[in-house]
């Protein structure tokens, strides 16, 4: 997440920083750009964007086969021989060449160094995924097109803790251990950015760390992450222009774009204990030091060209962080998320509408509906919007919608957030509350009604004893009777959006915001959301503290008494099964704070 790599501003004061100074492409003489790629870092799909932007701006794109192997100890002769070959390969004026292989310096063959790129992953995440990788039906058929055999049974049905435990062969990480002494399983990361050099072989190194660090300093112009998918395609773009321009529209391309497909997923691949992965990352202490290394180095890099991210209060512009100007209606579209307040919300829009003179109107209310829209509910529901007069708003529990792609105005969006465990905890509550349930079921006959047991377990019991399909929170359950997918109202309605604690969920609700929303705000801080609400959205929320503060009690609406204490090895399973929805929530709560903070500058002034 962006705040670990936050540094107080004495270590690093950001409004200093020069993209500049930071960026290696200026050193480059030629358009050759050299994405040396680290196996399992999601190098497929870079390369994938890489062919779709070669035809958009016009330059050519190498791949080695898969046949050829990993270029990992290479003599100078033979380096000699691979950089010809590369610079020979070139027959457009811009050219970009990948490859699984070492880091290698062009200088001593008197070739230009060309413009080198790479990602990074987790160091225990990317071994564990290269182990059940290399088992893959596919990876096997491949293999044996090269090897002409198969590997035995055992081979395939390994598995990765029991290797770990038994310090098998294929699992061995110990400090210093050279390449005679295990198997090709790829666990050196920093091998492929240390170079072709004997100091790079032994692993978990200070020598071959330090070595990786001098060469990315000194060469890469951007070594980014899938992890940080947002900030790698705005450095990306903003330091390579020449190659990478229009990077992250192309990623998020409606229906055809990158982030709408997964690539080199493997199924195959089970969930491996937290237990065995603290064993590992104790042998990868020097791994991890330049694993972040890399990452506080891409985060410099973002930070030098979006300086505000540390809210500098000379950098804080309200204007830059104000979407209202974009909405082509004076009306507001509140789709507003469950349990997060929404009802208080909708009761002050009413108010403020007859104080300030516009229309609140809801959908109404239906027994069930999917959690998706499709195309013409979707064109429904925007059309209904937009038949409705001027000032308005439109209150409805539903996806973030895209009125452009529809032709139709866009709207100012608001929306409401709480802590992403706590509202399903209230979710839980709230349904086996009597009243509630009594409704639910009057709504919906075929509803089934439920034990004693269903209204009698609490939260706590009902997590750790994962009972389906409210208690298990994992990637791959589809339930989501108690509102559990925090980012999906923030997302839209595309298949992807539905995928519950999804990386890519996340950065696309990230997105929406981003670009859309006038406000995102919380109860959790009503003073600033107020406050917020009525600086960027004065038509529609002016006096919004008075009204509010004048009956606070009557904004207080729809709560239902409940337990909201966690079991401590209940909250570190929800923690870990949240953990992108939580990035969410943290990513709204901190907008909302530069929201608050570039309109009350003089307020923190010292």
């Amino acid at each position: 997440m962006l705040s670990v790599y936050l540094v107080s501003r004495l270590e690093l004061s950001l409004w200093r920083l020069n993209p500049k100074f930071l960026n290696n492409t200026r050193f480059h003489t030629r358009d050759l750009l050299f994405f040396n790629r680290v196996p399992k870092v999601g190098s497929e799909s870079l390369i994938a964007l890489m062919y779709r932007l070669g035809e958009k701006n016009d330059f050519q794109v190498e791949r080695a086969p898969f046949s050829k192997p990993v270029g990992v100890f290479w003599t100078a002769e033979r380096q000699k021989q691979e950089a010809k070959r590369i610079f020979d390969l070139q027959e457009q004026p811009a050219f970009a060449y990948v490859e699984h292989m070492n880091f290698m310096n062009f200088r001593p063959f008197h070739h230009p160094q060309p413009i080198y790129i790479n990602l990074v992953r987790d160091p225990v995440e990317r071994v564990i995924s290269w182990f059940y990788y290399k088992r893959t039906p596919w990876n096997s058929v491949k293999m044996f097109e090269i090897t002409g055999k198969f590997q035995n049974r055992s081979h395939y049905v390994k598995n990765f803790e029991q290797c770990v435990l038994t310090h098998d062969f294929e699992c061995r990480y110990d400090y210093g251990l050279h390449f005679k002494d295990d198997t090709a399983d790829h666990k050196r990361q920093s091998l492929f950015f240390c170079g072709h050099s004997p100091l790079c072989e032994p692993f978990n190194t200070p020598a071959a760390i330090a070595k990786a660090k001098q060469n990315v300093e000194r060469d890469y112009s951007v070594v980014g992450s899938w992890e940080d998918v947002n900030v790698t395609l705005t450095v990306l773009e903003h330091y390579i222009p020449r190659f990478f321009k229009g990077v992250t529209d192309l990623y998020y391309e409606p229906e055809v774009g990158l982030a709408f497909k997964k690539m080199n997923t493997n199924h195959w691949k089970p969930k491996i204990s937290e237990r065995i992965k603290r064993i590992m990352r104790a042998n990868f202490t020097q791994e991890y030091d330049f694993y972040h290394f890399v990452k506080q180095r891409l985060y410099r890099q973002y930070f030098a060209i979006k300086k505000d991210m540390e809210l500098p209060l000379e950098y804080l512009d309200a204007a830059q962080l104000n979407n209202t100007p974009k909405a082509e209606r004076d009306f507001i579209f509140y789709n507003r998320l469950e349990k997060t307040g929404s009802q208080s919300m909708t009761r002050l829009i009413n108010n403020l509408g007859k104080r300030n003179g516009f229309e609140t109107f809801r959908n109404v209310i239906r027994p069930w509906r999917p959690i998706t829209d499709d195309k013409d509910e979707e064109l429904d529901l925007v059309e209904q919007m937009s038949e409705l007069p001027e000032p308005g708003a439109y209150v409805e529990h539903a996806n973030y919608v895209n009125f452009t792609e529809h032709d139709m105005p866009r709207p100012i969006y608001i929306n409401m957030v709480r802590d992403p465990i706590q509202k399903v905890i209230s979710a839980y509550y709230y349904q086996r509350h009597p009243l509630i349930f009594a409704q639910s079921l009057m709504r919906n006959p075929k509803k089934r009604m439920q034990s004693k047991q269903f209204f009698d377990t609490s939260f706590n019991d009902c997590v750790r004893q994962r009972i389906p399909p409210y208690c298990v929170f994992d990637s791959h359950n589809p339930f989501n009777g108690d509102w559990r997918r925090f980012s999906l109202h923030l997302c839209g309605n595309k298949e992807i959006c539905t995928h519950f604690n999804s990386e890519t969920t996340t950065q696309l609700a990230k997105m929406n915001i981003e670009r859309e929303y006038s406000v995102v705000g919380s109860w959790e801080d009503t003073n600033v959301t107020l406050a917020v609400l009525e600086a960027y959205i004065p038509r529609f929320f002016t006096k919004a503290r008075q009204v509010y503060y004048n009956k606070t009690e009557k904004f207080t609406i729809n709560n239902v008494s409940h337990d909201t204490h966690l079991d401590e090895d209940v909250e570190a399973y929800l923690r870990a099964s949240f953990s992108f929805e939580i990035e969410l929530y943290q990513f709204i709560k901190q907008r909302l704070y530069k929201q608050y903070i570039a309109v009350h500058k003089d307020e923190f002034s010292p």
